[in-house]
């Protein structure tokens, strides 16, 4: 096995368990923003980071199993 497979692996698990923890905060913050919508901007902010890195997380996934797939055939 080389490291880029572990690699892989890793940040994937990894990031799934981290998102997934995230995720709990983030459906509470949610739902107090949609219960006050004059609630303060800065109360989305924290949803919008969630987002971004749930993106960025997914985006860089899939590059890292491409990339272990065209390696590794």
């Amino acid at each position: 096995m080389n490291l880029l497979w572990w690699i892989t692996i890793a940040f994937f698990m990894i990031g799934l368990i981290v998102l997934l923890a995230a995720s709990r905060s983030v459906k509470a913050r949610l739902a107090y923003v949609k219960n006050n919508p004059d609630a303060d901007p800065a109360a989305v902010k924290p949803v919008i980071w969630y987002i971004r890195a749930t993106t960025i997380w997914g985006v860089i996934s899939i590059g890292l199993v491409v990339s272990c797939f065209s390696i590794y055939t």
